[in-house]
């Protein structure tokens, strides 16, 4: 497959799977964007691309699409020479604002990535609200994210994230969300499962929706192993491991998909190596690694 346009300023909008700077010791070097970026040097010098992280740490979807304090990693990244772009402190962020913007500037964004979700549903599970009006809130707002970022003067090539599943063995001294599964969704099924059955459930419309417009996707619920401690710090924020996992991807799909073909889902395997698949109607998506 052939770029219909190679990327020229990448952005990055979503929570901390893109934000993930305090999880690695304050390290722009060992974070995602860091990642990401020392990537794309490699492969595509020497015209590699600019990559602005509009990402906020602790965001849900609604933050996203209307805006909230990056309170968790505003000062951090602001220390660290990584601002949030155009934001004063203890300001509201707008990530959508900040994109359009950048499409006014010399460099407009050509293509950007959005990975949202996690805190939409740490926060039903920690019992503020049922998880069906939040899969049913996070599906709209995700919608309304794409349609917005469509609708600019000069819209992005749009790589839609879906989110990992956390760590197995920390969830005594972590957040504890697979025991928050078992009490919130009934059935004698391991917590695991039933993860893995509410993921799908809430994915599979999300899937057919970036079938029809053509977004490629990665595919990090089959890509991160719930079983490698090494992938998380706290249970369910990225550790450096999987700042290099998930850049990794990023790079390869950015190299490699036609954004003018049909949606396809991106990932590693076991082994390390990357998979490619057609997002495919026939056959509905499905969390087959453990």
């Amino acid at each position: 497959m052939s770029l219909n346009r190679a990327p020229a300023h990448v952005v990055l909008l979503g929570d901390s799977t893109l934000d993930n700077l305090i999880w690695v010791n304050r390290s722009v070097a060992d974070s995602v964007v860091g990642r990401l970026r020392a990537g794309l040097r490699e492969y595509f010098a020497p015209a590699a691309p600019l990559v602005t992280n509009c990402a906020a740490d602790g965001f849900t979807s609604g933050d996203v699409l209307r805006g909230a304090v990056p309170a968790v990693s505003g000062g951090a990244r602001a220390a660290a020479g990584e601002p949030f772009p155009g934001w004063e402190a203890n300001e509201i962020f707008r990530p959508l604002e900040a994109l359009e913007a950048l499409q006014k500037e010399s460099a407009p964004c050509s293509h950007a990535v959005v990975s949202v979700g996690g805190n939409d549903f740490l926060e039903a599970l920690s019992g503020q609200r049922p998880l069906a009006e939040t899969a049913a809130e996070f599906s709209a707002n995700l919608a309304a994210i794409i349609a917005r970022m469509e609708n600019t003067a000069a819209p992005p090539r749009i790589v839609l994230m879906l989110q990992y599943r956390p760590c197995l063995a920390t969830d005594a001294e972590g957040h504890g969300v697979y025991r928050a599964i078992d009490r919130a969704i009934p059935g004698e099924a391991p917590p695991l499962a039933k993860l893995n059955q509410l993921m799908e459930s809430v994915y599979r419309p999300i899937l057919a929706a970036a079938r029809a417009r053509r977004i490629a996707v990665v595919d990090l619920p089959r890509a991160m192993d719930p079983a490698d401690p090494d992938l998380f710090v706290n249970q369910i924020e990225p550790s450096a491991k999987s700042s290099a996992l998930i850049a990794a991807i990023l790079v390869h799909l950015l190299a490699s998909h036609d954004f003018a073909g049909p949606s396809r889902l991106y990932r590693t395997d076991a082994a390390g190596g990357f998979q490619s698949e057609l997002n495919d109607a026939s056959a509905p998506w499905t969390i087959r690694r453990a």
